[in-house]
């Protein structure tokens, strides 16, 4: 009979050991598909609605830029979620409230934040930093993507340092096989984000910018 308890009492010990050890791997004893929050992450955006009446693959939203962000600052939400708050992003994209980690994403050295919204949640979605090699005119990709996605979630992209080019190129390939290349900078003509592509498509932007205080003539 106690060899029966003790043998009881070791199996117990020995399940208690297991479901410790699967809290501990996945986060809790129910998420045993091994899927981070990240992958479950699928918000409604009401505002494809509008990037499908004006037939675009995708919209932006210019948040803010930090020139001190690419010292440290990048992998702390924390300054994320000011700079997110005083550009009223929250107001106005309820869906960024929850928006995880992994989908903030920077270029070595970005000071420019995007809110980059593909138009199709099916796309596939690449982004590439892009340097500007020696007896080169062009910005060239920089190896692998560093963010790479199956679905097109909305996403926060800080790119860009100085004006002299684009460090990061957009690459959205949709469910129907038609594929988006754009590279997001300010323009130095009149301030507003370039949404414009080599090959004449329009990313729309969502930007509210303010307006100015030139008095038009009747």
């Amino acid at each position: 009979m106690k060899s029966k308890l003790i043998a009881l009492l070791l199996t117990a010990a020995l399940l208690m050991t297991l479901v410790a050890c699967g809290k501990d791997a996945s986060g809790s004893v129910d998420d045993v598909s091994g899927k981070s929050k990240a992958s479950e992450w699928n918000p409604d955006v009401p505002d494809r609605e509008v990037l499908s009446d004006e037939g675009s693959m995708c919209g932006v939203y210019y948040v803010n830029y930090d020139y001190d962000a690419f010292s440290g600052m990048k992998k702390n939400r924390k300054y994320y979620n000011r700079i997110f708050k005083s550009a009223d992003l929250l107001k106005r994209f309820s869906f960024m409230k929850k928006i995880p980690d992994e989908y903030i994403i920077s270029t070595s050295m970005g000071t420019e934040i995007y809110l980059i919204i593909p138009a199709d949640p099916e796309a596939h979605v690449d982004v590439y930093e892009l340097s500007m090699e020696e007896d080169s005119f062009t910005p060239v990709r920089k190896g692998t993507p560093i963010y790479s996605n199956q679905r097109g979630v909305p996403f926060v992209l800080q790119c860009n340092y100085g004006d002299l080019f684009s460090d990061a190129e957009i690459v959205i390939t949709d469910s129907d096989g038609q594929e988006l290349k754009w590279s997001p900078f300010i323009s130095l003509k009149d301030g507003t984000v370039n949404n414009q592509t080599d090959d004449g498509k329009t990313v729309y932007d969502f930007t509210e910018y303010p307006q100015s205080n030139e008095v038009m003539d009747d």
